[in-house]
Formats: structure tokens, C-alpha cells, sequence
């Protein structure tokens, strides 16, 4: 896996000149200053470094250490019961170490750490949540730069998820731990004093918010807007309830759909607006429902098995997912549009994570997310827990008669982007935009903050 520019019609491109043989758009890397928020000349925060310090050398000597005693009690008493006690503690305390560490990592860049991305539907324009509860804009200059507004309100703690009204110049939606809050960005407002320091971020001027929560109900997990002409409803779900709750933005009405279940984690909203699929990562159980009158068919995953991604094919007849814990793809179909009666699910393709380090670690490198072209569907992009590369395929998706005919998806390649090559961290989300008729553009999320981006062209 090298040092990947672009993807032109299968082809993976690596050098500039074929960029500008095939005329190929390239995006300009976001990057944003991923230093410890802590103050090396306040005493408090010295005081903190050195708690890190420790915990890190504990760290790194006290796990060998443990397991060097459990060797030593097997070799001197063999496996007997009181020896599986202390092997209970010993785990134990190997676990309480693990905890305290992470929470000092979490110290000292946990400011800065990015958690989600959202691509504006129709502009070149980017959200991205941080752990520190604010969400930055980014939009795209005429000069191929970059610009960065800030949104940040004390009802925003817990940000969980953020979706972008499908047809609205500017509005956002961020869920939290007990509410969402609904940003109205309203038009441009950078000036020319604002484009000297086009990354560092300011406070949005002229942004309004509303914030919606219902009486009971939360954490918020998922959220996703009807993408109807003419609609405001927003359709919210909780981690712990079966219940959906649906939000009219323009009256600020609330509809629960109530439905038995312990929580769901993931929602769908097909391009037409017929179909809103709902599912956890938890739950062997997912749910279509059919808006044009609100009914639902329930669906069985396989066996044991929750969702873990999905994407909607643009013709709103296709959904292709994942389940969690595997790297198996699977697609949702039905040849008539009209009901949900009809739906089936079947596995289209098993993918290959690229292999990284030891090759027995890889049968546990399961798919992350994966993100679908929403203007043509011809393009599949897959992250993984425990790589730094992302997986790029064709895709073919025609009329179901001809699915067992030949493959529906086709492997093109791994792409290692040029910021996981400079220790950006792996992919934590990735989204595709649909701003163009001629190619589109991957956004690839890393957890230090850094934005890279992948042009295709089919």
C-alpha cells in the first residue's frame, strides 16, 4: 500500500502526473493542531503530566510482570481451584491499569480527538464533532483552501451523531446524550479578515439553535432526516428504547413509534423518502418502516448478529450492510417497491481487511463503517477496526435476477491515505459527497483530526 492520489476508473493513481492527465480534482488535506491542550506552565497541569508519566511506566512494566506470576503458579502448583481464584484477580487489576491508562491518554489529546463527520448533501462543506463538544464547519474557498467555523452551546455535551438536512442551504443536526440540537447556520459569513488564519476556528455568526429532547428519553445514538421535498421531520433513536421518536422541526411536534426492544444505534432514511430502516449492534432484530403510512416489517439479521453499518443505494431499492463483529457484506432488496412484504437479505461479498503486523490478529479486524457514492452508487468504501487502509470497490447493482449472475461488488484496491502514512492515526468515519456529476470525493477521518480525501472517478 503506497502513497495513493486518487481512484480513475478502477485504476489506483499514484502520481501527479497522471492527476493531471486525467484531470482529476484533488482535495486539500484538513489538518488541525493536534497538541496536549495541558499548559506546561501551570502547576496543575504538571501535577497531571506527572500522573501520566507513572501510569504509562506502570503500564508498561506491571502487565509482563502479572503474567509472569500466573506462569510461575501454574509451573509450582499445576491448575488447581485457588489458583484459578488469583488468576480471577490478577486479570482483574490487569483490567483497573488498562482503565487508568486510557483515561490519562484521554488527558492529555483527548481535546482535540475527533469523533464524527458529516458532508453537506449539496455543498462542499463539512461537520466534524470533537470530544471537547464542539463541531466544526468546514467549507471550501475559491483558492482551494479551507475556512473553519465553530458551533458550541451548552446543551451540546455528549455529541453521539450529526446528519445534514438534505435539502436546506444549512441546517444541522447533533445528537447528544439527552436531546438534539438543530443548527441553522443561514448564510455565508466569512470576510476577508476572516480567511488570514483560514484554520483556526471562530464562533459562528448569526447561527440559531434549537434544541429538541422528549420527556425520558435518551442516550441519543442515531439520527437521520426525511429527505422528502417539503419535509422537516427528523426521526431520532435512543440506545436504551425501542421507541422511535419522530420530530417535526417546522412545528416542533413529537411522535413516538413505539415498538419492543432494548435500544437501537443506527437509522437509514432512503433518498425518496419511503423507506427508514433501524437497527442496532446489539439486536439480532432490524425494522424497515414504510413513511408513506407508517407501518413496519421486521427483519431477522443472521444468526446472532447486529448491524453495524448501512447505505442506501441512490435508486432507494438497495441497502447494503454490515454486521458487526464480521467483515461480511450483506444486501437488503425487493423487486417491488410498493411494500415491505417482499424483502429479502442475502450475503453479496465477504471482504479481505489488508494485512497489517501479525496475520493471526487479522481474523478479529472486522468492518468499521462503510460509505456508498449517493449520486451514481458505483463506488464502496470500507474501514476497519485495526487498519490504517481503506478498501475500495465497484459496484453493481442491478436489477435482483441477475445478483447471482455475477459479483455485485469488485474489488479495486487498498488506499492508505496521506495522512495515516504520517501517523494520523486509522480511519474512525468516512463520507462520500455528492457535489459532482463527474467524480466523487471520499472524506477519510482520522482520530487526530485530520481530514484526508480520495477523488474517484468511475
Amino acid at each position: 500500500m503506497g502513497d495513493i492520489l486518487a481512484e480513475y476508473k478502477g485504476a489506483l493513481i499514484t502520481t501527479d502526473a497522471d492527476v493531471k492527465r486525467y484531470n482529476i480534482p484533488i482535495q486539500p488535506a484538513i489538518t488541525l493542531d493536534t497538541a496536549s491542550p495541558l499548559d506546561p506552565e501551570d502547576e496543575r497541569d504538571e501535577f497531571t503530566m506527572g500522573l501520566v508519566n507513572a501510569f504509562s511506566n506502570i503500564a508498561g512494566f506491571a502487565p509482563q510482570s502479572l503474567i509472569g506470576l500466573k506462569d510461575r503458579l501454574t509451573d509450582s502448583y499445576g491448575n488447581s481451584p485457588w489458583i484459578e481464584t488469583i488468576y480471577w484477580g490478577i486479570d482483574k487489576v490487569s483490567q483497573v491499569i488498562n482503565k487508568i491508562v486510557a483515561s490519562t491518554e484521554e488527558l492529555t489529546n483527548g481535546h482535540h480527538t475527533a469523533k464524527l463527520l458529516a458532508w453537506h448533501p449539496h455543498r462542499n462543506m463539512l461537520a466534524i464533532a470533537y470530544q471537547d463538544d464542539t463541531v466544526h464547519i468546514y467549507k471550501r474557498t475559491d483558492d482551494n483552501d479551507w475556512t473553519c467555523e465553530l458551533l458550541q452551546h451548552r446543551f451540546m455535551k455528549k455529541i453521539t451523531c450529526l446528519e445534514w438536512k438534505k435539502r436546506a442551504r444549512g441546517t444541522l443536526a447533533v445528537g447528544c446524550r439527552n436531546g438534539v440540537c438543530v443548527w441553522s447556520l443561514g448564510g455565508d459569513s466569512v470576510t476577508n479578515a476572516d480567511l488570514t488564519r483560514k484554520l483556526e476556528p471562530y464562533h459562528r455568526h448569526g447561527a440559531s439553535m434549537n434544541y429538541l429532547c422528549h420527556t425520558g428519553y435518551g442516550p441519543i445514538s442515531a439520527i437521520a432526516w426525511d429527505p422528502t421535498p417539503a419535509s422537516h421531520l427528523l426521526a431520532v433513536a435512543s440506545a436504551t428504547k425501542g421507541t422511535l421518536v419522530i420530530y417535526d422541526t417546522m412545528t416542533l411536534s413529537t411522535t413516538p413509534l413505539k415498538r419492543q426492544g432494548k435500544g437501537n444505534t443506527l437509522l437509514r432514511w432512503s433518498p425518496d423518502g419511503s423507506w427508514l430502516f433501524v437497527a442496532s449492534d446489539k439486536q439480532v432484530k432490524s425494522r424497515m418502516w414504510d413513511t408513506r403510512c407508517w407501518t413496519s416489517t421486521e427483519l431477522t439479521n443472521p444468526p446472532g448478529l447486529g448491524v453495524q453499518s448501512a447505505c442506501w443505494a441512490p435508486d432507494s431499492r438497495n441497502l447494503l450492510i454490515s454486521m458487526h463483529g464480521k467483515s461480511d457484506i450483506h444486501l437488503v432488496y425487493w423487486k417491488d417497491p410498493t411494500t415491505a412484504s417482499g424483502l429479502k437479505q442475502e450475503k453479496v461479498y465477504s471482504v479481505k481487511a489488508p494485512v497489517e503486523g501479525p496475520t493471526t490478529h487479522m481474523n478479529h479486524n472486522h468492518i468499521r463503517e462503510i460509505a456508498l457514492s449517493p449520486t451514481d452508487g458505483k463506488r464502496l468504501a470500507v474501514v476497519f477496526e485495526k487498519s490504517d487502509g481503506v478498501a475500495l470497490y465497484s459496484v453493481q447493482l442491478d436489477s435482483m435476477p441477475t445478483l447471482t449472475k455475477k459479483e455485485t461488488l469488485q474489488h479495486i484496491g487498498i488506499v492508505n491515505t496521506r495522512a495515516s502514512l504520517k501517523d494520523a492515526g486509522k480511519p474512525i468515519h468516512i463520507a462520500y459527497s455528492a457535489d459532482s456529476s463527474t467524480s466523487t470525493t471520499l472524506a477519510v477521518l482520522h482520530k487526530t483530526g485530520v481530514v484526508d480525501f480520495i477523488t474517484q472517478v468511475a
